[in-house]
């Protein structure tokens, strides 16, 4: 398998899972809160599942701009997106912890979607500079 098609596979993985976050943030923001790794006193109630709403839309926004790169044949544009969205989980991380969630789900759920969204980036990147030789 080329480093193209591997970066492509990655990056179409990244943004389908955004889009499945997202879908289902819009269907059931509660329901789906738990798996962010945040403790569940600090889970907003029903009056506060708009933002999770929001939440959804943006995740579904997102990975829907990632699927457009990756269709327009842009390694670069793509790889410079993912880069620049990696540092989201981070934040995420950072504010699991602050809330009092576990190390676990920090490093478990955040870091390692910012460490797979970083790679599929440098990927696409590298793809890039193959593809001007």
């Amino acid at each position: 398998m080329t480093l193209r098609r591997i970066a492509t596979v990655l990056t179409l993985l990244v943004a389908a899972f955004l889009i499945y976050m997202g879908i289902g943030f819009l269907i059931d923001p509660l329901g789906n809160a738990a798996g962010f790794g945040l403790p569940e006193a600090s889970w907003p109630g029903a009056d506060a599942s708009a933002f999770l709403n929001v939440k959804g839309g943006r995740d579904i926004g997102i990975g829907l701009t990632v699927l457009a790169l990756v269709f327009a044949r842009q390694p670069k544009a793509t790889g410079l997106a993912l880069l620049a969205m990696a540092v989201m989980p981070v934040f995420d991380a950072g504010i699991v912890l602050s809330y009092g969630g576990s190390l676990a789900a920090a490093l478990g759920i955040h870091i390692s979607a910012a460490v797979i969204v970083a790679a599929s980036g440098v990927l696409q990147l590298f793809a890039a500079k193959r593809q001007q030789r």
